[in-house]
């Protein structure tokens, strides 16, 4: 596997083998927590003693996180990773692109709110519609002065490259532009991931690491720029005018979510 560094107009695709599920309701925090806890299981146990995302609900509602499977907080929403499905689950402030890497570099999926847009990409509409997503790997251009920004993940690479230590980020390709001009595109060598939507045409993000997320709302991978993704979160003021108080648990504003993010492991 040659470095990210390459200047050959390549990409590297670093991907936790997250399994994809899908909501039923406001429920995609819980989604999201499931499989995120699911994968850091599954070394230990498969995942199988992993609780469902009834069951997630059914804890958050007696606790006053929920009703309906919304979750407005990173805090209740770790919570319910800790006592529920047993896995550790930091909230990180001021999250960025080094972290989210650094969190990739071993093996630790992140979760992270943001607006979506029509097509569930990340918009900038101050909360009105709040999403939540799983950050499961990220894609490296070659760009100089990469290494510099990532050095935790690409010191991983070494390591693995040098047989040093086995990589818990899978590597699912490296090829010569998987951004076509169609903005879509197949990691050649996974077939957990095939049918992956790459959602930027290469030529607007040769300059950008590229999220590699998960949501409730879809089964097929997303490719996001990372700092679109940030700006999103950041961007979470207000949660919708018309959603109901009485039938929800909605806060008054969006600091529970606002440049937070949510690391989990075991």
């Amino acid at each position: 596997m040659a470095s990210p560094a390459d200047e050959d107009g390549s990409w590297t695709l670093f991907t936790l083998d997250v399994k994809s599920l899908r909501q039923n309701g406001p429920s995609c925090g819980l989604v999201a927590l499931r499989m995120a806890s699911v994968f850091v299981c599954s070394k230990e146990t498969g995942g199988e003693n992993v609780p469902s995302v009834q069951d997630i609900l059914k804890v958050a509602t007696e606790k006053g996180f929920s009703r309906k499977g919304e979750i407005f907080s990173c805090q209740h929403l770790a919570a319910l990773g800790r006592e529920v499905c047993n896995v550790s689950a930091d909230v990180i402030e001021d999250p960025s692109t080094e972290l989210i890497c650094s969190a990739i570099s071993y093996g630790k999926p992140v979760l992270i709110a943001y607006d979506a847009d029509k097509d569930n990409s990340p918009c900038l509409l101050q909360g009105a519609r709040a999403h939540w997503a799983v950050i499961c790997g990220v894609a490296l251009p070659s760009t100089a002065g990469l290494s510099d920004r990532l050095g935790p993940l690409l010191e991983k690479v070494k390591e693995v490259e040098q047989g040093r230590t086995k990589l818990e980020v899978f590597v699912c390709c490296k090829q010569s532009s998987p951004f076509t001009e169609e903005g879509r595109g197949v990691c050649c060598c996974c077939t957990w991931c095939s049918g992956t939507s790459l959602g930027t045409p290469r030529e607007k993000a040769d300059n950008r690491v590229m999220g590699i997320c998960l949501h409730g709302k879809s089964s097929r991978l997303n490719f996001w720029d990372l700092e679109s993704l940030l700006a999103s979160n950041a961007n979470l003021a207000q949660p919708r005018s018309d959603l109901s108080r009485v039938e929800m648990v909605v806060p008054e504003g969006l600091d529970g979510l606002k440049c937070k993010m949510i690391v989990i492991s075991m």
